[in-house]
């Protein structure tokens, strides 16, 4: 086997000693210069009053609006509903009221204007209108729920 061929170049002409310096006393006082670097960066803290956001405000004035629409619908809704009861309950009595009043006659008479047809199609006559209404013995109750 042949000698190894050197391949590196000769490093004996290269000084031994170390060419870095540190300045005298650099580790003396290194801890508080980097404590003092570090504080000089960060942000004072700010005052508590500008550390909240908007964020809650909107989210409670939020719930605040919903809120006040579900009562407002409800309260319209009752409203209605009191309305309607109150209007059929006036119907009712009116009707009640005016049901002794009105003669056979008047109601064959408005039977005649309006033409009627019985389930099969083929129109009611008013003789048996007139047969119907003396033969059955409706009460007014009765005559209410028809209407």
């Amino acid at each position: 086997m042949d000698k190894p061929k050197k391949t590196g170049s000769d490093l004996t002409h290269i000084i031994k000693n170390n060419p870095f310096i540190v300045p005298e006393g650099y580790f003396e006082d290194f801890s508080s210069r980097v404590s003092d670097k570090i504080h000089a960066n960060e942000q004072p803290p700010l005052p508590a009053r500008y550390t909240l956001t908007w964020k809650p405000y909107l989210a409670a004035a939020v719930i605040v609006i919903a809120a006040l629409l579900a009562g407002n619908s409800m309260f319209n809704q009752a409203r209605i509903r009191k309305a309607d009861r109150i209007f059929h309950a006036e119907v009712s009595r009116t009707v009640e009221e005016e049901l002794h009043s009105i003669s056979e006659e008047t109601i064959l008479e408005v039977m005649k204007v309006n033409s009627f047809e019985s389930p099969a199609g083929s129109t009611v006559n008013s003789e048996e209108v007139m047969e119907y209404l003396m033969n059955v013995d409706l009460n007014e109750t009765d005559l209410l729920n028809t209407l």
